[in-house]
Order: C-alpha cells, then sequence, then structure tokens
C-alpha cells in the first residue's frame, strides 16, 4: 500500500511501525517529522463491542448498551459513508461540470444548494463504488438509505418544493449523460436523511454520514461525546459512567441553550421534541438568576415554576418579572451590538454570570481583551466563563476545554507560568477523554505544555524496526 510522506509530501510506502499512522519515504524524513508526530504516536487504542442497535416506530434505530462502559472508553470509531464539503470542494470533474449545469444552483438560497450538494455528493461516492466493482445499490454510500428518514415531518409545502427540486436535478442528470441510478423520489430521501442524521465538522465547512456513529439520540445531558478527527473519521467517546441497557447519547445542538431554544432548534433541524430529564424534570441551567434569599442560584424546573438550588426556595412573580426584563434588556444590546456593561449588570443581582446571555456576554468582551492584550481582565473574566461552562455543558465539554486553553494562554502571558500548567493540564484532560489521545485538541494542548516547558528531543531510531519508539 502507498501512502504521501507526512514530512515531504513525496509517495512512500513505510509506515511508523507503532501506531502504523503515517507513511515516510526515508528515515530522514521520519526523523524530520518526529517533532510532531512523538505526541499522538501509540498503539492504536481498541473499541469496546459494548452496544446493540434496537429499533423504535419514532425514533428509527439507536444504540443501547449491552455491558457497564466507564468514562473515557471508546465506544465508536467509525468511518464516513458520505462527505459533503458546503464548497463544493473534492467533487470529480464530472459533478462538478453536472453542478455548474443545475439550474438552480448559482445564485439559489442555501437550503437549494445543500439540496444539489447533498445529491451531487452522493453520486460521485456511488459511481466511484460502482466503478470499484462493487454491487450497485448496496454498501458504501448506500448504505445512507438504511438511516432514520423523518419524510412524514416535512410539510406538505417543504415536501412539494423539494420534489420539484429533486425532479429537477435528475433531468439534469440525465441530461448530462450520468448514469440513472438514482431516481427523483430516492433523491428527496437522501437529502431528508441527511437533514436529520449528518454530523457537522467543526469548522462548518463539511459535514458527514456515518453508518453506526449517527444511530446514537440526542439528550441535553448526553453521557457520550462526537468528535470528527477528519471529514471522514469519527470517534465517539463516553464523557459520564452509562450503565448496561442505558442509551448512549450525544448532544445535536450546542450545549449553552436555554431550554426553549434547544427545543426550537430540535424541531427545525431534526423535527422531535425532546423529552429526556433535563428537559422534562431538570433544572434550565443556562437561565441561571440569582437567589433573591441566599447565595445561591435559581432556575425554572421543568414546566414548573423557578427555585434555587441551595435554599430550595421558589422564586416570586415579581422577582420573575424583574428578572425577565433584566433578560431581554441584555439580549437587546447582545443583538444590536451594543457594548455591554459587565459589572453594572452583575450589580443589579438579577443574572448571574452563569445565565446564557451573560455568558455570551463575557465571551464578546473577552474577545475584545485579547486583541487589545489586556490578560489581566482576560484571566478574571476566564473564571465566570470556567464556571458556567461547568455548570451547564459539563466537565468534558468543548467550551470547557477552550476556556481553559484561553485562560492558560492568558496566564502564560502574564508570566504565571504555574497557573498555565494547571489550566492547560485540565484542558489536556477534557481533551484525552472526549476526543481521544490522538485527537488534534489533544494535541495542541501539548504544544502548549511544551511551550510552557520545552524539554530537549529524544533521540530518533535509525532502524525502521524501533522509529516509532526511539
Amino acid at each position: 500500500m502507498n501512502g504521501e510522506c507526512a514530512a515531504c509530501g513525496a509517495k512512500a510506502t513505510l509506515r511508523c511501525s507503532q501506531c502504523k499512522g503515517p507513511y515516510y519515504c526515508s528515515t530522514t524524513c521520519q526523523k524530520t517529522d518526529w517533532k510532531a508526530h512523538k505526541r499522538v504516536c501509540q498503539v492504536p487504542e481498541p473499541v469496546h463491542c459494548c452496544f446493540r442497535v434496537e429499533t423504535c416506530e419514532t425514533k428509527g434505530k439507536y444504540l443501547v448498551a449491552t455491558s457497564g462502559i466507564a468514562i473515557g472508553d471508546l465506544i465508536i470509531d467509525d468511518q464516513a459513508i458520505l462527505v459533503v464539503h458546503h464548497t463544493g470542494d473534492l467533487l470529480s470533474s464530472r459533478m462538478a461540470k453536472v453542478l455548474q449545469e443545475v439550474p438552480h444552483f448559482v445564485g439559489s438560497s442555501r437550503g437549494t444548494r445543500t439540496f444539489i450538494l447533498v445529491v451531487m455528493y452522493f453520486l460521485d461516492a456511488a459511481l466511484k463504488w460502482q466503478a470499484a466493482g462493487n454491487e450497485r445499490s448496496t454498501g458504501g454510500p448506500w448504505q445512507v438509505f438504511d438511516l432514520y428518514c423523518p419524510l412524514d415531518k416535512l410539510s406538505t409545502i417543504e415536501t412539494e418544493e423539494m420534489a420539484s427540486l429533486a425532479a429537477t436535478v435528475h433531468g439534469t442528470m440525465l441530461k448530462s449523460g450520468c448514469p440513472n441510478i438514482i431516481s427523483p423520489e430516492q433523491m428527496l430521501q437522501l437529502v431528508v436523511i441527511y437533514r436529520d442524521n449528518s454530523l457537522d465538522g467543526p469548522d462548518g465547512t463539511y459535514s458527514s454520514l456515518f453508518a453506526t456513529a449517527c444511530r446514537a439520540e440526542h439528550n441535553c445531558s448526553p453521557n457520550a461525546y462526537h468528535y470528527l478527527h477528519t471529514s471522514s473519521r469519527v470517534t465517539i467517546r463516553a464523557i459520564a459512567p452509562i450503565k448496561s441497557g442505558s442509551s448512549i447519547s450525544i448532544a445535536y445542538i450546542p450545549y449553552y441553550l436555554p431550554h426553549f431554544d434547544r427545543q426550537r432548534a430540535l424541531r427545525e433541524h431534526y423535527y422531535f421534541e425532546c423529552r429526556c430529564h433535563t428537559c422534562v424534570h431538570g433544572l434550565d441551567l443556562a437561565r441561571a438568576f440569582v437567589c433573591a434569599h441566599c447565595t445561591g442560584v435559581a432556575h425554572p424546573v421543568g414546566s414548573g415554576g423557578w427555585m434555587c438550588c441551595k435554599c430550595s426556595r421558589g422564586v416570586t412573580t415579581h422577582v420573575m418579572t424583574a428578572c425577565r426584563q433584566a433578560e431581554a434588556k441584555l439580549m437587546q444590546q447582545l443583538d444590536v451590538d451594543d457594548e455591554v456593561d459587565i459589572i453594572a449588570t452583575l450589580d443589579e443581582r438579577l443574572l448571574h454570570p452563569t445565565h446564557y446571555l451573560m455568558y455570551r456576554a463575557l465571551v464578546r468582551r473577552v474577545r475584545q481583551e485579547v486583541a487589545f492584550g489586556h490578560y489581566s481582565t482576560v484571566i478574571l473574566l476566564s473564571d465566570y466563563l470556567i464556571q458556567g461552562a461547568a455548570q451547564v455543558c459539563g466537565p468534558y465539554s468543548e467550551p470547557l476545554y477552550s476556556n481553559y486553553c484561553l485562560l492558560g494562554r492568558a496566564s502564560a502571558a502574564m508570566e504565571r507560568p504555574d497557573d498555565a500548567q494547571r489550566c492547560f493540564q485540565r484542558a489536556l484532560n477534557i481533551a484525552a477523554v472526549s476526543c481521544g489521545p490522538d485527537s488534534q485538541r489533544h494535541k495542541d494542548v501539548l504544544e502548549e505544555l511544551e511551550r510552557l516547558n520545552p524539554v530537549p528531543q529524544a533521540p530518533i531510531a535509525d532502524s525502521w524496526e524501533d522509529e516509532a519508539d526511539p
């Protein structure tokens, strides 16, 4: 098997003997790349075969643990069955030409462009699958049609509009000489499946479909975390203990949202109303208010009233009204990009620093302070961000990871190496548990730690047999 040299880009046949990852064309290139590769070089981690696929009439197929799963365990390491690049990159020249011939593509809305791109990338993958000698309509990208399709959840108008677009794309495909391997009805089904099941890349430039990982159900307090290492690879790891018989769940939407925003996002994009314990009975942690009776924090509880987590007392109608007015005022300021006086807002003793609107205001302010190099202010405000991320998003969440990295860099800039190291170590632990030691996040934090504590580079082995163990 041939590959591309990780150091110089030339054709290469030899691989790292330990992790079986990068290719090298020579020992020289392997030595050159070792400084970067040593941070992630390790024996491939075993996947825990600890789940089964079950079927439910309302939500399709989903994953259930067959044994206890510990925090940090790798549950799934999956390869994509279809990748859609939102810019149209990596399409074959044949499909790129067809794409430009579709009447509605140039100058169309985002939804129309997405529909057309999904079909084009599927056709491209299906034709390559067939050209490789595989059976038509089975395996490879055709596994997409095994995923849950909520076609019956669409409105009549939306269904008719998408069906009309599918007919147009199908006609263009035939006129361009493409084989008739997918019908307009299948195109409609394909796009609905994509919209309901795809996982978005961290930079928003691509979305991918996976045969197994896409079966993890949603929960607003998930017990697992999905991380896209590349557009074609995703891992799912446990971020909470999972008992045998429990569903394996991830978060389909961003963590730091209040109950009504979460439900709206899930209805609009995934066509369901979440009935997880957090939504039905739990505290709406993203809406946090200062308790008028003690130093605790009050939250809305399910569909009922508001309650303080510390003294367990309720919140009066008068205080609720004042809190809602403070929310509306801050939301308006954020919507029109007005500068928010963080201290004055906190002094009102209505919105708690962990309130989702306060969190947004703090993020905006911190970015400004970083741009001006005011790292002492960044350190002060980052404490609020970390408190909010830990409380609302959980101990192994991306927001908490990002805020620890931010505080670590600010501490390093203020020449507080011990504080910086503590922050980066916490970020490293979050990355290891949620994303794995081979993830880019883990590698990024190791680089930050190395800048704090540079160590001499270990000698590189001269033999290929020992190339990964200098």
